[in-house]
């Protein structure tokens, strides 16, 4: 995953990076949690995957909550911990393809149920990775990529509706401390965060449990990848102060 501010915004210096896990370590105390993106790193060194970004937050909560102690922040981008009914009609979909087909083969299913259904929320689409993002170079470069637009395997859709189910879970969200800063962003126009509610749901979810740090962001008009959008500059330079307090409040023992 990635910092969320551009070389634009914050010189690289300054912000503290981010561990390929997407967390701090307490060992380094110029470190800071980010589960969401390596789509624009402050440097701007590197382009990754944009598959793996959907998912990056599910595997951060749920590893910060597996090992709270670890990690001294926590931001979660994009990302949906209420599948709800639907969710679980998708596990049995897929129980079922894994009984028939096996688990290391694409699921079309699934994904026209997912992907495909995001695509028909957007009105005025071009594409079908619309839904990604307003921004047309930045869908044309995913389209144009050949690690990007695959059909997820059985297993790995298992796996995302088992993190996705797990995160949220009071027994899973009490594991973290009250004070970590946690830092959820989304976008009012990604369908596959329901334009936000759930990114909105988590957060107050947290709160309700007693977290006293956690920051909401919703970007206005944003689709799903917030650093491949339009306007992406005010969140990258929010995150960016996000972090450079959670990290200074760290060094302060706050």
């Amino acid at each position: 995953m990635t910092t969320a501010a551009t070389a634009r915004a914050v010189p690289p210096m300054r912000l503290p990076p981010c561990s390929p896990s997407g967390k701090v370590r307490r060992r380094s105390s110029r470190t800071c949690a980010h589960s969401a993106i390596w789509q624009r790193p402050l440097i701007q060194a590197c382009r990754s995957c944009c598959s793996a970004i959907r998912w990056g937050g599910l595997i951060a909560l749920n590893a910060a909550e597996t090992d709270p102690d670890l990690y001294d922040a926590l931001a979660v981008w994009n990302s949906n911990f209420r599948p709800g009914l639907a969710g679980r009609g998708g596990q049995l979909l897929l129980a079922i393809e894994k009984m028939l087909k096996g688990s290391d083969v694409p699921s079309p299913l699934l994904t026209k149920l997912t992907f495909g259904a995001w695509s028909t929320r957007i009105a005025d689409r071009q594409t079908d990775f619309d839904w990604l993002s307003r921004d047309e170079s930045e869908v044309a470069r995913y389209i144009e990529d050949p690690h990007c637009g695959f059909d997820p395997t059985v297993s790995l859709w298992l796996d995302v509706f088992a993190f996705a189910f797990a995160g949220a879970r009071p027994d899973r969200l009490s594991r973290l401390p009250a004070s970590l800063p946690v830092h959820l962003v989304g976008g009012s126009a990604d369908p596959s965060t329901l334009n936000g509610e759930a990114v909105r749901w988590l957060g107050n979810r947290m709160k309700a449990r007693g977290m006293t740090n956690v920051t909401i962001a919703i970007h206005e008009g944003m689709r799903h990848e917030t650093l491949n959008e339009i306007g992406r500059e005010k969140a990258t330079e929010e995150f960016a102060a996000w972090c450079l307090k959670a990290v200074r409040g760290k060094r302060h023992g706050q």
